[in-house]
């Protein structure tokens, strides 16, 4: 596996249903609610504009994409080489209905069809001249 390959993220086995229930609606309390039905994670927005969270298991802390960790709990496993994608394009956004699994293929191209993009125009002559 190279380097950069994303990995499966999972909650930790010993969660049962119950404790990952619970973290999920501790996370959704902490939410402001959008018009657009946003579920908007305050705590500790990177400065990418993603909102993250720490949890403890087996002793140790972890950082995660509180999108991410909302699509465990709420649908189970993330498969590698797959990104948990946002139909809404709000990056903080947990809610779970506005979550989808793509590749980094499928996020590219609902980005240029969202016209989210800069549109491969070339900005001046990178070539030198003398």
């Amino acid at each position: 596996m190279s380097p950069m390959a994303p990995k499966t993220f999972d909650a930790p086995e010993t969660w049962d249903w119950i404790a990952r229930s619970e973290r999920a609606r501790s996370m959704r309390e902490r939410c402001i609610v959008d018009a657009n039905g946003c579920w908007l994670y305050p705590e500790i927005v990177s400065n990418t504009g993603y909102g993250h969270t720490q949890i403890s298991t087996d002793g140790k802390r972890r950082n995660w994409a509180a999108h991410r960790l909302m699509w465990v709990l709420e649908k189970g496993p993330i498969p590698k080489d797959m990104l948990v994608c946002h139909t809404c394009d709000v990056r903080n956004c947990i809610n779970p209905a506005h979550l989808w699994l793509g590749t980094n293929t499928d996020n590219q191209r609902d980005r240029v069809k969202k016209g989210r993009h800069k549109g491969g125009k070339k900005i001046g002559d990178p070539r030198l001249v003398s």
